[in-house]
């Protein structure tokens, strides 16, 4: 996905876990970063200014994923995650 600025949040398709998520092209040759991942409550929201994010939280009863700090610039942005796990 890409992340578009001062664009904090996103809906996420259903899931069941996160795997991963990454900033970054490869194919650009550009250095790819890992997010943290952190809970809700969790995601300080201090004063730091834009610029490219280095986490993200989900909210599950939304299904969005918000990142911090909000993108200075577009940024692509790959998460890796199960999809809903559907019982017999």
């Amino acid at each position: 996905m890409i992340i578009k600025r001062g664009k904090v949040r996103y809906k996420f398709p259903p899931h069941s876990s996160i795997f991963q998520a990454t900033i970054g092209d490869r194919r650009r040759c550009e250095v790819v970063y890992m997010l943290q991942e952190v809970h809700p409550l969790d995601l300080k929201k201090s004063m730091e200014p834009p610029g490219k994010p280095t986490r993200f939280t989900i909210y599950t009863g939304t299904n969005e994923i918000e990142f911090y700090p909000p993108p200075d610039k577009p940024y692509k942005v790959t998460v890796r995650y199960a999809p809903p796990i559907k019982e017999w």
